[in-house]
């Protein structure tokens, strides 16, 4: 878990009175950087996203695209694919921990059949000028010519 600074003694304060198996088994951290981040998660059984004031964090959209499942804080906000629970609810926090590392594989594989979609990268693409195939209601098919194309 990582924790800005100023929050970490808090932290290990809270953890150290965790029985020993449990204590063992979470890594805190301080703020890392993104590449560290995204190196950790991809290697991470469960994003556990416990804040309620935000609504769709980039780490909740990150840890989907990859593949970790997310347990977080139900703020009325969360994407699709993420497991919520009652945020002063403890008990309610552990069983949907527990129910999603009991049920691993099944919350996985729904993931991998949530699309998402990828508008800043037709955004770059549009604006490099790469035709991209476009999808959804009303779309059309490729790009408009880029800024590039335009001035020639």
């Amino acid at each position: 878990m990582g924790f800005p600074g100023k929050e970490m003694p808090k932290a290990q304060e809270f953890v150290g009175a965790w029985p020993g198996q449990e204590r063992d088994s979470l890594l805190l951290l301080g703020n890392v950087d993104h590449d560290t981040f995204l190196t950790l998660l991809t290697r991470s059984t469960i994003f556990w996203r416990t804040p309620t004031c935000d609504g769709v964090s980039a780490s909740v959209l990150e840890s989907l695209t990859l593949g970790v499942p997310v347990v977080a804080s139900d703020n009325g906000r969360r994407p699709p694919g993420v497991v919520t629970y009652r945020e002063t609810d403890a008990a309610d926090m552990c069983g949907k921990l527990a129910g999603v590392i009991a049920n691993l594989n099944t919350v996985k594989a729904s993931l991998k059949q949530t699309e998402s979609e990828d508008k800043v990268g037709e955004k770059v693409d549009w604006l490099v000028g790469i035709s991209r195939p476009q999808t959804g209601p009303g779309s059309r098919r490729g790009s408009p010519l880029s800024p590039i194309e335009r001035k020639g």
